[in-house]
């Protein structure tokens, strides 16, 4: 059945079946990191898929659990600093948000998430100046 799937289908059934609300207390995304990461496989646009299911896991929660959880995944390679960029650089409702986050949860995850942003575009000018 897993091989009728598609990689989007199968990396968003994954993570919401993986990370749990409380995944900041529990490692979850470091203890499915390997699971997650041959799903992915480096393809951006699975990873921005997995933004997609981490805004629909984290709509729930306090938005602060977002970054959070981006962060998470970023640490452990899961998602590439250029994808986390153009999620944030791209304004507008995309095919990857799913249906069920509102337009206001969308937008207040995203304003919790500059912080996190502004510091990837911060350690990507550094690197850029050495």
């Amino acid at each position: 059945m897993a091989s009728a799937l598609k990689s989007f289908d199968k990396i968003h059934i994954l993570l919401r079946a993986c990370i749990k609300p409380t995944f900041f207390k529990t490692s979850a995304v470091a203890k499915y990191a390997p699971a997650i990461k041959l799903v992915i496989g480096g393809n951006a646009e699975i990873q921005r898929q997995a933004i997609g299911s981490c805004e629909l896991i984290c709509m729930d929660l306090a938005a602060t659990t977002f970054p959070l959880l981006l962060k998470q995944m970023y640490d452990e390679d899961l998602i590439d600093e250029e994808v986390l960029l153009l999620w944030a650089g791209s304004e507008e409702r995309d095919e990857y948000v799913d249906a069920k986050v509102s337009e206001e949860k969308r937008l207040a995850l995203r304003a919790a998430s500059t912080a996190f942003i502004a510091w990837l575009e911060e350690a990507e000018s550094e690197s850029e100046e050495e």
